[in-house]
């Protein structure tokens, strides 16, 4: 699978982002639907953490307005 190397080795990923192995999984599913990249790993990790804020505010533990 295709990728942009820097969105690993980025110095600001350094150590701060970990998981990259099952994003891969996320975007080689994304390809087989689409038959084409159209992807990148902030584009999975985005909609992840819109979907965390959700779950974490539909169960009460956010305590602030959005």
């Amino acid at each position: 699978m295709d990728t942009i190397d820097s969105e690993i080795t980025a110095r600001a990923n350094d150590n701060s982002t970990r998981g990259f192995e099952e994003i891969d999984k996320i975007k080689l599913e994304v390809y087989k639907v689409c038959g084409r990249p159209v992807v990148f790993y902030v584009d999975i990790l985005v909609v992840t953490a819109l979907d965390f804020i959700v779950v974490v505010r539909d169960c009460g533990f956010l305590m602030i307005d959005m």
